[in-house]
């Protein structure tokens, strides 16, 4: 087809998540700094602050939002960390790590974030997927990672669940 290019629309993400509260509590574990949520001016809905070294997320959004939130901020927060790692990517190299990743997890975990995180990445890569194939490798290796600390955490989490018969 021909004509003017559409608009990328990043549509909020609504709905519940099964197991709320242990699926942040394990993204908290898995993040190198705090995650707290309160208010942020503007339409931003989360951020990661190599300053403060601390996570924040938009108060008031649904849950899934929230969590697609925290795990976006969670990948930035071990990828692009100066107190961690020598990080040499440009912004749109780590908003396509970081949403890609915030996918992938949400993904395995039963959750789906395409209508927000397919736009995002769009943008970030303008258009362009050989920007986000010269991203492969570190997004793939980083997710599989978050993964598993994720599914240890929540199994971690069950087992004693179990044991003080919760």
């Amino acid at each position: 087809t021909s004509g003017k290019a559409l608009t990328t629309v990043m549509t909020e993400l609504q709905g519940k998540v099964h197991n709320y509260a242990d699926f942040r509590k394990a993204i908290q574990e898995v993040c190198p700094v705090e995650i707290v949520t309160g208010p942020i001016e503007g339409n931003t809905k989360g951020y990661y602050s190599p300053d403060e070294q601390e996570v924040r997320i938009r108060e008031g959004m649904s849950e899934l939002q929230n969590i697609k939130t925290a795990l976006h901020e969670t990948a930035h927060a071990r990828l692009h960390n100066p107190a961690l790692t020598e990080c040499n990517f440009s912004q749109s190299e780590k908003e396509i790590q970081a949403e890609s990743i915030a996918f992938i997890v949400a993904a395995h975990s039963g959750l789906d974030t395409s209508d927000y995180s397919f736009p995002y990445v769009s943008v970030w890569a303008s258009g362009n997927v050989k920007r986000i194939e010269e991203n492969l490798e570190i997004i793939k290796k980083e997710s599989a990672k978050i993964i598993s600390e994720i599914d240890e955490s929540l199994e971690k989490n069950r087992m004693e669940q179990m044991q003080i018969g919760i």
